[in-house]
């Protein structure tokens, strides 16, 4: 789990999860950009080197992560891994439970470009449930490194960032 209630930034001071869902509710660039610097956090903190976002070869970084993943028991259910995220008091935002889809996942694209704002209880709802069918270290770096930071689908983002939230490893 995210140490504290701060979301972890690499060679930054750790940003809050409300300014994150508030960015990644509207698809501002800046969520992207939180999502990649947690994920530079994340890959210092479990190789143990703070060096590792310049010099870690990617591939095998994937495979680091790969076998981090294989530590962590995935949460039976969405409800399951709604309530050990509430439990660790992130989220200012509640989800609804039992938890079910709010908008297509389409809706969550390109919110910037399209001048779109979510709601954040939908767009909360939606991420857990998402994070929950897509838990793999292979999507979570499909998301960092292949989303388009300009116009990203917010729900990947978000869900990209509560997979690393609860995966992190406590160093």
């Amino acid at each position: 789990m995210f140490p504290g209630r701060h979301i972890p930034q690499y060679d930054d001071r750790p940003e809050s999860w409300d300014r994150f869902l508030d960015k990644a509710a509207k698809g501002s660039a800046y969520a992207f950009d939180m999502l990649t610097q947690a994920d530079l956090a994340y890959m210092a903190s479990l190789t143990g080197d703070p060096t590792a976002p310049q010099s870690q070869d990617l591939g095998d970084y994937a495979r680091l992560l790969q076998t981090h993943f294989t530590e962590f028991t995935k949460p039976a259910t969405p409800d399951d891994l709604s309530r050990e995220i509430q439990s660790a008091q992130w989220l200012s935002v509640k989800p609804r439970l039992p938890l079910s889809p709010q908008r297509p996942h389409e809706k969550y694209n390109a919110l910037w470009a399209d001048g779109r704002t979510v709601p954040l209880v939908d767009l909360v709802n939606d991420s857990i449930i998402h994070c929950h069918t897509s838990w793999s270290a292979k999507w979570l770096l499909n998301v960092i490194n292949n989303e388009d930071s300009m116009n990203y689908n917010s729900v990947n983002v978000v869900a990209a960032m509560l997979m690393l939230a609860v995966t992190w490893k406590a160093t």
